[in-house]
């Protein structure tokens, strides 16, 4: 499936799947599509500033409206913080509001209630000599107290601040799904570039997390990144993956990938599954890309300096002729 985005100029073409990930090194082009898509399903009046996002977006040509998704967006550690504390974009908020509308809830707190009333009566009996004057207290207030509390970690010492980005991800993920199995909503996350906030060795984990949840509820994912290595490409993930470089690029599935590249290599060579995908996820970010192959004064200086860090390259697989030869036609 495709999604369609028409600014009147051009139409982009995004790869949709559960979980999208946008990969490539044109950086600008793929932010602007990124930020497109946001004030898109936002759902806000365009402001003159923001005319070139105007767009029409579709799936497979069926026009879908700006109020389709319920919209997250995480471009940094603040907005991981912000949907965890309480406020008006806050997943946990929304769950607190679920927690509080329990049966179970509601018998605690009318308790609560009737006990805070004997003690403003009480205290109103004192206040009502000094003259026509009393403390007022409605229940309302007693749920904004809750409303009004502050997430912290256990430990009572910490910050949320002070936690790692692959924690407050696991904690933003989790919130999500509870609050997608308290309240399903279509709902549409966007994480702009992921690979500045978790490790490398983090970020499939993750995404597969994300397929997890989406195989579950009605739920989308945008995830971009541009260093290499940041793709995943296991468990049938190799679909939803767009690349923005010279051109922007649709990765088929790795089955037409293997079956091309097998058949167009300049000798007869059979790839594993594992081994091809773990091949293009090292060079995914540089498909499409005009001029990336660098020469041999760029490997040599590349070398000597990582010589002088006290770091050695080494070729783990000799290239065999056919292979240079191919290379250099």
């Amino acid at each position: 499936m495709k999604m369609k985005i028409n600014n009147n100029m051009k139409i982009i073409e995004i790869e949709y799947n559960q979980v999208m990930q946008f990969c490539g090194l044109n950086v600008n082009e793929k932010n602007k599509v990124i930020e497109t898509i946001k004030k898109y399903f936002n759902g806000s009046k365009y402001m003159e500033y923001e005319k070139d996002f105007e767009c029409k977006i579709s799936l497979d040509n069926d026009e879908i409206g700006r109020k389709t998704f319920d919209l997250y967006y995480v471009a940094e550690t603040d907005d991981l913080i912000n949907s965890i504390k309480i406020g008006k974009t806050s997943i946990v908020a929304k769950l607190i509001k679920n927690y509080i509308a329990g049966f179970e809830c509601q018998g605690y707190m009318q308790k609560i209630d009737d006990e805070l009333i004997q003690i403003y009566n009480m205290i109103n009996k004192e206040i009502a000599q000094l003259g026509d004057i009393r403390l007022k207290y409605e229940m309302s207030e007693l749920w904004d107290m809750v409303q009004k509390s502050s997430v912290v970690p256990y430990e009572d010492d910490k910050f949320l601040e002070n936690k790692s980005e692959r924690e407050l991800v696991n904690i933003f993920l989790n919130s999500l799904e509870k609050k997608l199995e308290l309240s399903p909503e279509r709902t549409l996350v966007i994480f702009k570039n992921l690979d500045h906030l978790i490790e490398k060795n983090d970020y499939c984990d993750l995404i597969y997390r994300m397929k997890d949840i989406s195989d579950s509820y009605d739920i989308h994912f945008i995830v971009s990144t541009s260093i290499d290595g940041y793709c995943a490409l296991r468990n049938g993930l190799e679909t939803g993956v767009t690349i923005f470089n010279s051109i922007i690029y649709g990765m088929p599935d790795i089955y037409h990938i293997k079956e091309y590249i097998e058949s167009n290599y300049p000798f007869n060579r059979k790839f594993g599954y594992d081994e091809l995908m773990g091949i293009l996820q090292k060079v995914i970010h540089r498909i499409g890309k005009c001029g990336e192959l660098i020469n041999a004064s760029d490997l040599v200086i590349y070398k000597l300096i990582n010589e002088s860090l006290a770091i050695k390259e080494s070729i783990t697989e000799p290239p065999v002729q056919q292979e240079i030869s191919f290379l250099l036609d």
